[in-house]
């Protein structure tokens, strides 16, 4: 049961962090000159590499074509609920290349976590 906890927590905090931040009716300038798309990217990006460690049991040698798969689809469905959840925040709107940013950011994530699990195997074979 603790090794379930270790694994979720992290996927469950990062996701009421997410919801936390969309339920603001007011939302501030994003840090570093960067757009509203790149700050979904990079998010939902995070949101499928805690994913993925979830999936992966938190080891490298499970991070398979179909863990980053199944990771890239939690942050995906979990970036339509939100913006479904937007709905109801007044002065917040949906936007359909919000869901596909979103989308994008869990895919590259997704897709370089499972490239360097496969470079990470071939070059130390016995690594957890």
């Amino acid at each position: 049961m603790r090794k379930l906890i270790s694994l979720w927590l992290p996927v469950v905090t990062y996701m009421a962090m997410l919801y936390w931040f969309s339920s603001w009716t007011e939302v501030p300038d994003a840090p570093a000159g960067l757009s509203d798309k790149q700050i979904h990217f990079l998010l939902y990006g995070g949101l499928a590499a805690v994913s993925a460690r979830a999936l992966a049991r938190g080891q490298w040698r499970q991070l398979t074509l179909f863990v980053a798969l199944g990771a890239t689809l939690i942050a995906s469905a979990y970036g339509l609920f939100d913006e479904f959840h937007q709905t109801w925040v007044p002065t917040r709107t949906v936007e359909l290349a919000d869901m596909i940013v979103n989308t994008l950011g869990a895919l590259v994530a997704s897709a370089a976590l499972w490239v360097w699990s496969i470079i990470r195997a071939r070059n130390l074979p016995g690594a957890p």
